[in-house]
């Protein structure tokens, strides 16, 4: 290759580079961001699974309250597993 086509196989390089760097600070903010919604979400949600969860301790046999109850724990299994995820995703773009 001839010095001028290196030139602008550099600058081509470098070009991308600058993309994809700015690819990678737009996903570490979309992680932070994920984080701080499932945090705020944990706040707003809390006093619905404390309901849930007095209904069951008050009336333990009642079906329908073992279905809602099985449906809330579940979903808190799932809102807890991604905000584990979504720790773990910001945790590791953090060092790149």
């Amino acid at each position: 290759m001839e010095y001028s086509q290196l030139v602008v196989k550099g600058d081509e390089i470098k070009k991308f580079l600058g993309q994809q760097q700015d690819q990678l600070a737009t996903l570490k903010s979309s992680f932070t961001v994920l984080k701080t919604n499932l945090e705020n979400m944990q706040g707003v949600y809390a006093p619905v699974i404390q309901a849930v969860n007095a209904l069951h301790v008050a009336s333990p046999d009642d079906l329908e309250i073992q279905v809602l109850k099985a449906q809330i724990d579940r979903n808190v299994a799932e809102f807890e597993a991604a905000k584990a995820e979504a720790v773990a995703l910001e945790t590791a773009v953090a060092g790149v």
